[in-house]
């Protein structure tokens, strides 16, 4: 078995003001989305904006690669279960929500993951950041404060495990004992003998 604990990742940071924006008016896209240790996508948390076609749908390109779009349109990108939204007008505290789920609503296996988060505030090479935090799913819970950086302060991230879920036994295991009239079945998870005569 592979353990696969319930639980919930918590992020919270403050963008920082950007200039030159669409418009000037403060405007940007953002998109949050959870991949696993090996780079593969597990589930996208927001995505605001992104979505006008011949305007700004190719303003989320690293996560649209990653979700199944493409890196000049996001449109086909994988949003299910994501909070969506309209282009963003001011820089303000945000926040997202993992349950430990991947699109289908499966419990992930535990392990090393990263939260990704792109903003594009003015389309083109200096408009455009990309920021990961690694953080550990498990039976731990693991609570970070990465540092600022010209793009985002006050970052907190927390995985807080909620007790249920999967646990990896190595001595779990069957047995059938076929008898004259009946058959014993043990069933043994975790050092405890279950029997059903």
């Amino acid at each position: 078995l592979i353990a696969q604990t319930s639980g919930t990742m918590n992020l919270s940071f403050i963008e920082l003001s950007k200039s030159p924006t669409y418009g000037n008016q403060g405007k940007h896209v953002l998109v949050l989305w959870i991949e696993n240790s090996s780079g593969q996508f597990v589930k996208t948390l927001s995505k605001y904006g992104g979505t006008m076609q011949g305007n700004t749908e190719d303003h989320l390109s690293a996560w649209s690669v990653i979700a199944g779009g493409s890196f000049s349109n996001c449109t086909n990108a994988n949003t299910i279960g994501a909070v969506t939204g309209a282009t963003l007008t001011s820089f303000s505290t945000r926040t997202a929500v993992w349950n430990g789920t991947d699109v289908n609503g499966s419990i992930v296996p535990d392990g090393s993951y990263k939260i990704g988060i792109e903003e594009t505030w003015n389309h083109g090479g200096t408009g455009t950041t990309v920021k990961s935090y690694t953080f550990t799913k498990g039976p731990n819970p693991d609570v970070q404060s990465p540092a600022a950086d010209a793009n985002f302060s006050n970052i907190a991230l927390a995985w807080q495990p909620s007790g249920a879920g999967i646990e990896e036994n190595v001595n779990a295991g069957i047995t059938i004992s076929p008898k004259k009239n009946f058959c014993i079945i043990k069933i043994w998870l975790m050092n405890r003998d279950f029997q059903n005569p």
